[in-house]
């Protein structure tokens, strides 16, 4: 009898989520690399299988043990019931989602292993964002001539890239990853709802969090269109610099829910703190002389 056969004739099996009682030390121990590594080598039952267990697979099993808590308590009990083939981190999780579904009533499983042709769609649409956000931008910028003329005669550091064109097209290809990885996100985070289990709240946080960064960061890399136009540079280097702080922690937010997401927007990030310090250059640089400042006072002796 197969894991799946097993937890299929449990019908009238009854979970007793409320008895499981976890205190802060108990997760730490279930989240610490060496309970993981413990289970990644019987799950996959024969240990010279996996002679170094990478990061990677850590991460992933850490994650499926922080979402699902509970469950993978009782999943792992489960799972004794039949140990006569190797099980993979995606049957692992699969066997969770089949928990849920069947014990918990839960209508949304997590099933952030498997994308479908829908999840594709919804990927592209997700990227249509970031990248109108950067045309509309450059549109806005290159069609204003007069803002134009004002950035171009603006005193600059002389490793500021010239061509404007430039900044654009890093722009595009920075920002362009960025819809796809909040997809990534809101998939494999769950989505932006909640549920209960036997009783208990369970939410994603941190799915809402990373997104809400990500939201805020879109709306301040937008902002940046009526800042230019107002020709403001102090603000403009106030506005970089949000941008540059909140593409930082969008991206260690991403990177803790999936881990393709956060390194998809390291470039992004690293390119929006280059222009927190170009802008802050130019606003130095172009500062007005405070009154008083650059009068150069004469003594005059008597002969």
């Amino acid at each position: 009898m197969g894991v799946y056969s097993s937890l299929l004739q449990l019908d009238t099996f009854s979970l007793p989520l409320e008895k499981v009682c976890l205190d802060e030390c108990d997760r730490q121990v279930l989240l610490g690399r060496d309970f993981i590594e413990a289970l990644v080598r019987w799950a996959y039952i024969f240990p010279g299988k996996i002679d170094m267990i990478d990061t990677t697979i850590i991460h992933d099993v850490r994650r499926i043990i922080k979402r699902h808590t509970k469950w993978f308590i009782l999943f792992v009990g489960v799972c004794v019931i039949d140990r006569s083939s190797p099980m993979t981190l995606y049957e692992i999780e699969e066997g969770i989602d089949l928990m849920m579904m069947r014990f918990g009533g839960v209508d949304r499983v997590y099933s952030s292993m498997v994308w479908t042709s829908e999840d594709t769609k919804k990927a592209i649409l997700a990227t249509v964002i970031p990248g109108g956000a950067a045309l509309t931008a450059f549109g806005a910028f290159v069609n204003d001539r007069d803002v134009v003329d004002w950035w171009t005669k603006k005193a600059k550091p002389s490793w500021a890239p010239k061509d404007v064109r430039l900044y654009s097209a890093i722009d595009l290809l920075t920002m362009s990853p960025l819809g796809y990885a909040s997809y990534l996100v809101y998939k494999t985070g769950g989505g932006l709802g909640s549920f209960a289990i036997a009783g208990e709240g369970f939410d994603y946080t941190d799915t809402k969090v990373a997104l809400g960064l990500y939201g805020a960061n879109i709306t301040l890399a937008l902002a940046t269109i009526p800042l230019m136009k107002k020709k403001n540079l102090r603000c403009l280097f106030y506005n970089t610099a949000l941008l540059n702080a909140t593409a930082i922690a969008a991206s260690y937010a991403f990177y803790k829910i999936d881990r393709t997401a956060g390194l998809l927007l390291i470039p992004y990030a690293l390119w929006t703190g280059f222009y927190a310090f170009l802008t802050y250059a130019i606003a130095k640089d172009n500062e007005s002389p405070k009154p008083g400042e650059g009068i150069v006072k004469v003594e005059t002796t008597s002969m």
